[in-house]
């Protein structure tokens, strides 16, 4: 009997242990020695009930095959699934948690057979074996792949010498035979790829196209880089709104489906008045001194950063599309588009197409924040009471040495003023100077200051200064900066238009100063939604003039008088 169990115990001692990856390669060879002695339905069935004459059979078989299991896991794993007494729940444990992350496994082995590439100083043959063995990782993880596959994805790239040339050239036609039979291409139809060895712009996708013509069979072909040709089917115009708001137009674009990437050639673009600057790992695309877009290399290839395709568009322009409304959009230090309806209803700025607008980046990656508290009701006279808060750029210094800025906002108006204190001592001067200032202006007396509680306005002299001007000076209840909320929504306005300009114009932090103040300049001449009107209107008495605004940090030329020069 001894002789017997023994015989029928599964085989599993050639089987390396599972220590978490590639759980079904391991999973079918201990399935597969399972199999062998007629134990598999001890995976497959449940227990049989109390007092069945099957039990016996059962336990007997269950303490096999949970040896079988248990004896072919790592330590860790094994201190985990030894306290399961069935091996049918060790089993549908393991394939309830490892199963979801062959996901992950699937992805590295894509990974890794898209990166492979042959390299000069290795043997052929070595590589072969290498390749043969990313293959049968994707069989294990059930990657089927479509055909044909393209040679050129890991095609022999070293160099063919004189001396040993027929040699060179077997080697390459094993290669061919062995990518030819075993997998197919990969494509990647969302990338676009600015390519300058591309004498076109060549595109995969059918419904990429806006305007698509057929191309008669035989009619066209592409060469590749691998000496093969391939039919094109047809030709038109493809729309990439890019992540920078631009549009990109791509006219005359073939229509080739086994190409791998759609491209964009460098060439005709130089004929359409698009620069293309390669820095480092990036690229920039301009016209006429005005950015266009950008992109990125990944794996060797430069990649555009492309936003989304655009699909039933009725533009004809040939190179590239500036949006009027997105060229508003930045000039107005990337406000919100219902503003911009607004200032359109006012005939501040002119007629836009504002329905169908994209999202802007610069705004995207600047703007996101909570949403903001309840208003409450504002005061019906000018210096009634102002709003004050103090801020800072997490310590980034001006190039002047200026380190923190300060607010006022006027509580009926919304008219602010921004000024930059190198300390926040000087708190208690700027606020001197607006009152000075504004008093002046308007021959009217501000009643009420409200701040929160920090130090710059809890000092002896800042409340004295108050006391001795009959100024009430409000301060809000700790921890509840929403009471300030005036003066703390503004001040995040303030910011986001600041940190978009900045983006946008790629200058560096140390004119964050400027950009404050140019936001701060720009919000006084923008719509305040409750009113109606701009804050400068209801301050000054008539409506602005904006028309002299031009997107800041653009590239801008100084004519120097006679006795500079």
């Amino acid at each position: 009997m001894e002789a017997s169990l023994v015989h029928t115990r599964p085989d599993t001692s050639k089987i390396d242990p599972f220590n978490g990856t590639f759980f079904k390669r391991w999973q079918e060879r201990v399935f597969s020695a399972i199999d062998v002695v007629n134990l598999e339905h001890i995976l497959t069935d449940p227990k049989p009930k109390d007092g069945s004459h099957l039990l016996p059979t059962w336990e007997t078989g269950n303490k096999q095959v949970r040896h079988a299991i248990l004896s072919t896991l790592s330590n860790e794993l094994f201190d985990i699934y030894c306290q399961f007494k069935v091996a049918k729940e060790i089993w549908d444990a393991m394939n309830k948690k490892y199963i979801l992350e062959d996901a992950e496994t699937q992805k590295y082995a894509i990974g890794n057979f898209r990166n492979f590439q042959m390299i000069e100083d290795r043997d052929v043959s070595s590589q072969i074996h290498d390749y043969h063995l990313l293959i049968n990782d994707l069989a294990i993880e059930d990657i089927k792949l479509p055909e044909p596959f393209v040679v050129a994805q890991c095609r022999h790239k070293k160099r063919t010498k004189k001396t040993n040339s027929k040699e060179n050239l077997a080697e390459t036609e094993v290669i061919t035979a062995v990518i030819s039979s075993e997998v197919s291409m990969v494509t990647y139809m969302k990338e676009w790829v600015v390519d300058s060895g591309a004498t076109r712009h060549i595109c995969g996708n059918r419904s990429a196209f806006t305007s698509y013509t057929t191309v008669k069979e035989g009619e066209e072909q592409v060469f590749m880089g691998d000496s093969r040709s391939t039919p094109v089917i047809g030709k038109g115009k493809v729309l990439l709104k890019l992540t920078s708001g631009k549009v990109l137009a791509l006219c005359d674009v073939l229509h080739v489906p086994d190409i791998r990437w759609n491209l964009v050639s460098v060439s005709l673009l130089g004929k359409a008045g698009v620069k293309i600057l390669f820095e480092s790992d990036k690229i920039v695309l301009t016209k006429n001194d005005a950015f266009v877009g950008k992109g990125y290399c990944n794996q060797g290839l430069f990649r555009l950063n492309v936003f989304y395709i655009i699909i039933n568009n009725t533009s004809s322009s040939s190179a590239y599309i500036v949006d009027s409304c997105d060229t508003w959009h930045g000039r107005l230090g990337h406000v919100n588009f219902s503003y911009m309806k607004k200032m359109v209803e006012l005939s501040l700025i002119p007629k836009l197409s504002l329905e169908n607008h994209g999202k802007c980046e610069s705004c995207v990656e600047s703007k996101t924040t909570k949403k903001s508290c309840k208003s409450v009701e504002r005061e019906l006279d000018l210096l009634s009471l102002i709003h004050s808060d103090l801020g800072d750029l997490k310590n980034t210094m001006t190039r002047d040495g200026k380190r923190f800025y300060i607010t006022f906002i006027d509580d009926y108006s919304r008219y602010t003023r921004v000024y930059l204190l190198r300390n926040k001592d000087e708190a208690r001067d700027a606020f001197i100077k607006y009152k000075n200032e504004v008093e002046n202006q308007l021959n009217k007396k501000i009643e009420r200051l409200r701040t929160d509680r920090g130090g710059e306005y809890e000092s002896n002299l800042f409340n004295s200064f108050c006391e001795d001007h009959r100024i009430i000076h409000e301060t809000t209840p700790p921890y509840s900066p929403e009471s300030n909320g005036i003066a703390e929504r503004k001040n995040r306005t303030l910011k986001e238009m600041m940190n978009a300009m900045l983006v946008s114009s790629g200058t560096p932090l140390n004119l964050w100063g400027e950009a404050i103040l140019s936001a701060c300049h720009i919000q006084n001449r923008i719509p305040y939604k409750k009113t109606g009107k701009t804050p400068y209107e209801l301050w000054k008495g008539y409506a602005p003039n904006i028309a002299y605004l031009k997107v800041w940090g653009c590239l801008a030329k100084v004519l120097l008088p006679e006795p500079k020069k």
